[in-house]
């Protein structure tokens, strides 16, 4: 048993802290305002109350629920009758009953139309093109060519095999207030369960999404801007209309392989107001949700189990020529239009991540920016800017969390722990790099082959407050010419490696910091600069603070460790280490001392203890150095604590800078004892 009580810490006098605080005033102006993030505000579809509603019963005009005969006349026959008959005062609701429909071609929905199939099943029998498709009723782009439309219960079978041609389950395209609610769609062939694109004020809740076949990697719910004949064929005009005020909640997604998302994107348009809740994805190839160019979203309360990502993020493809799209109008005013607040929070999602012949190399959330230098696309750095990553619990294969060239981006509380089984031998839990002003805070990350928190070619990086536990390498590592990185108050325990490194050139501060059982260095500067204080480090396999080729770098700020206490109720004899890079200037010792009243602090030390009054303070010569002593002390209890009970010990430190005599600041700490244990079994099991 051991512990460990931080000592001499670093003061600064009055006026220099004053003068301190007037120069990081203006400093944090130009840190990231986290407050600004408020996510989406979509409330979904907006279809108020009709004065008449029309119900229509498909099987009247000789629809067979059987399955056996073809029925797309008389659904569709039905579905007309909204042509001439429905308004924004008069719903038509067709209905068609429990039952099996064949169908022999597309149907088209108009507006003010309510098709309700609860226990129905429309069956997909040709092998060229969508199921359902809303008509462009009044053909005017934007969001106005079809409106208020709800599809509500049943089931659209794609009935695809192997040798169906790409197609949709259901289209809808330019149009606003759509509503889908408690429907499966299923058995898809190399498209999309359900495609939107260009529309406005959507519900999408309660469905059920599964069932895929061929090889294309594809969304089962995409949304997508309506800027040219590959991305939404048949619905002109292309004017690169985005998708606006999304809800899509408590659905169900399993066996695809994406979920919800966009392949493509335009340069300077976005999708936004996106509110994504309480769905469920189960055995998905790729990703959950792939997002590329969105904006003010809440992403929330999903669980991801059996995923290759959960969710990617992106303002800019690896490769940009790979589904990013000029804009309609062209390139003239584009850097008016391009805008890097994506303004979205991620919260409160759970998600195991797993690798799969599409993610080798498996992420929980990754935020990924690029900047595009010169070609034929706009010269821009595409960062992702302003998002919260907050609460999740991601168990994964891989990486839990990656920032690339991202700013602004607060990462606080998840949950993070890594899987062993077929896991990615190379990646970091946490993994920040070319990122500015972000936030690390508050994580609990265990496990993992590499590093717990990496931060590689960032500025302004705050890392604070993590736990990390049980990794491959370095608790937190920082490198790749990081500057103006803070490393406080984590505690990092047992890592296979160091319990922070900073290195390649990196600049971080690292203070306050707690470091238990590091297979080797408690805290390693080698090629890397910054303040190391106020740390407390215990249990090193190697050194609890070192620094090689460091610079500028500064230790201050030291360990006591006390252990191997056995006592009885007339002794005390216990093992002390005390440490501080850069030589301690605590305690006198020699051989003389050792022989005659023991290690003793001078006047002019900044430090003292004593856990029992008078104590006899033997340092082993052999194994203390200039800045690790090693020693052993002694006191008679006569009684005074009696054994089972711990011991309260005093601890006094003062600045350097103050006077012999000036004023002591003193602390007091428990050295927990086992019970009564005889003193001569100490030297019987130490030899000495």
């Amino acid at each position: 048993m051991s512990f460990i009580v931080k000592i001499d810490r670093t003061l600064v006098s009055l006026a220099a802290a004053v003068l301190l605080a007037v120069l990081l005033v203006p400093a944090r102006c130009f840190a990231f305002d986290y407050a600004q993030i408020t996510g989406s505000t979509a409330k979904g579809a907006n279809i108020k109350d009709y004065d008449k509603c029309i119900k229509l019963d498909v099987t009247d005009f000789g629809a067979d629920s059987e399955g056996e005969e073809d029925s797309w006349k008389a659904i569709q026959y039905a579905l007309n009758y909204a042509v001439d008959n429905a308004s924004d005062e008069v719903q038509i609701k067709v209905v068609i009953p429990e039952g099996t429909y064949s169908i022999s071609k597309p149907l088209k929905i108009y507006s003010n139309t309510w098709l309700y199939m609860e226990g129905a099943t429309i069956r997909r029998d040709y092998n060229n093109g969508r199921m359902l498709w809303n008509a462009q009723q009044y053909r005017q782009g934007g969001y106005d060519d079809d409106r208020n439309i709800i599809i509500e219960g049943g089931c659209f079978d794609g009935n695809a095999t192997n040798m169906s041609t790409d197609f949709s389950n259901i289209r809808l395209g330019h149009c606003k207030n759509i509503w889908i609610k408690n429907v499966e769609i299923k058995n898809n062939y190399n498209g999309h369960h359900l495609e939107l694109g260009g529309v406005k004020n959507v519900t999408v809740e309660g469905c059920n999404f599964h069932g895929y076949y061929g090889s294309s990697v594809k969304e089962a719910l995409q949304l997508d801007v309506m800027n040219n004949w590959s991305l939404f064929n048949s619905y002109l005009p292309y004017d690169d209309t985005p998708c606006d005020n999304i809800v899509i909640r408590n659905n169900k997604f399993s066996d695809l392989v994406r979920g919800i998302g966009s392949h493509s994107a335009v340069f300077g348009v976005y999708y936004t107001n996106i509110h994504i809740n309480g769905n469920t994805f189960d055995n998905i190839y790729d990703c959950a949700m792939i997002m590329q160019n969105y904006k003010n979203c809440i992403i929330e309360n999903n669980v991801m189990k059996g995923v290759g990502c959960g969710i990617d993020f992106m303002n800019m493809a690896p490769v940009e020529y790979n589904r990013y799209f000029l804009p309609v109008t062209g390139t003239s005013g584009i850097y008016d239009k391009i805008n890097n607040n994506c303004n979205t929070i991620i919260r409160k999602n759970s998600m195991s991540v797993v690798v799969t012949g599409y993610r080798p190399e498996p992420v929980g959330i990754q935020l990924y920016g690029r900047m595009v230098r010169s070609g034929y696309y706009p010269e821009f750095d595409y960062k992702v800017e302003g998002v919260k990553v907050s609460e999740n619990k991601i168990k994964t294969a891989g990486s839990a969390i990656i920032l690339n060239d991202t700013n602004g981006v607060q990462v606080n509380s998840n949950t993070t722990a890594f899987d062993n089984s077929g896991s990615v031998s190379s990646a970091n839990l946490i993994d920040v790099r070319a990122s500015s002003e972000c936030s690390l805070t508050g994580n609990k990350v265990s496990g993992g082959d590499y590093s717990g928190i990496y931060v590689g070619g960032c500025s302004g990086v705050e890392v604070q407050g993590n736990v990390c536990a049980s990794q491959g390498s370095a608790g937190i590592c920082i490198s790749l010419n990081s500057d103006e990185v803070s490393v406080s108050g984590n505690k990092i325990n047992t890592p296979l490696s160091n319990g922070i490194t900073v290195t390649k050139q990196a600049h971080a501060d690292i203070t306050g910091n707690t470091v238990v059982d590091a297979a080797a260095d408690g805290i390693l500067l080698t090629e890397g600069y910054g303040d190391v204080k106020d740390n407390t480090v215990s249990g090193s396999g190697k050194n609890g603070i070192e620094l090689i080729n460091t610079g500028d770098a500064e230790a201050s700020g030291n360990t006591l460790t006390i252990d191997g206490v056995v006592r009885s109720d007339a002794a005390l004899l216990y093992r002390f280490t005390l440490e501080r890079e850069g030589g301690q200037t605590a305690l006198v010792y020699d051989e003389v001392t050792n022989r005659t009243k023991g290690a003793y602090a001078t006047p002019e030390s900044t430090m003292g203890w004593f856990v029992a009054g008078d104590e006899f303070r033997y340092v082993d010569l052999d194994a203390s150095t200039d800045e690790r002593v090693v020693g052993y002390a002694y006191s008679a209890l006569d009684g005074r604590a009696p054994a089972g009970r711990s011991l309260t010990g005093r601890l006094w430190e003062r600045d350097a800078s103050e006077a012999e005599g000036g004023n002591y600041r003193e602390s007091t700490f428990e050295v927990p004892c086992a019970g009564a244990v005889p003193a001569r079994a100490y030297a019987n099991t130490q030899g000495g």
